[in-house]
């Protein structure tokens, strides 16, 4: 691809959090130089979207290769394509800045979103009473109870814990998933 912004390749490549300001024409850019990269929208698909976003995240969290087009918290570097330093700054980078905790979030979320969907085949879908989806919840909240007890008096793997705490909140997202309000 014959890139208007020498190092952006590069730079996508190297950096861990980067946020670009783009217009749309750029957007659609940065999108094909990301999706080359090996990058994809945090649903795994490589269409070019959210053209009219003001800002493209590009992060790399430890699993996956993301572009997010919504602000996200973190350490973002920010980055312009219209100004003529973009190469400079692009030397600049350093894999020393504070850990993003971003990319952690995306993980566990992914767990969870793994775990909605293997508790939905398995279970089918919540109750429609309220109530007894809430004692769903309260059900698996107990069992990281017993889990973190077991870990604690028994020396049984944390790993327990740590599952019950995913389907605990497997159950909270889809009871919020479930709202009658929307």
């Amino acid at each position: 691809m014959d890139c208007k912004y020498p190092g952006l390749k590069a730079a996508i490549e190297a950096r861990k959090d980067m946020k670009i300001r783009v217009t749309p024409e750029q957007s659609v850019e940065v999108q094909k130089i990301a999706f080359e990269c090996g990058f994809k929208w945090i649903d795994n698909n490589q269409t070019i979207h959210y053209k009219d976003r003001e800002f493209l995240y590009i992060g790399t969290p430890e699993y996956k290769k993301h572009i997010i087009a919504v602000y996200a918290s973190g350490n973002w570097k920010e980055f312009s394509l219209d100004h003529d330093c973009f190469v400079d700054e692009i030397k600049h980078i350093e894999t020393k800045h504070p850990k993003n905790k971003f990319g952690e979030y995306l993980k566990v979320f992914n767990l969870i979103a793994n775990e909605i969907q293997r508790a939905e085949k398995l279970h089918g879908e919540l109750p429609d009473y309220l109530m007894d989806q809430v004692a769903i919840l309260n059900e698996e909240s107990g069992e990281v109870t017993k889990a973190a007890l077991d870990h604690v008096y028994s020396q049984k793997p944390i790993d327990d814990v740590y599952t019950e705490a995913i389907h605990t909140a497997a159950v909270a997202v889809r009871i919020l998933l479930n709202r009658r309000d929307k």
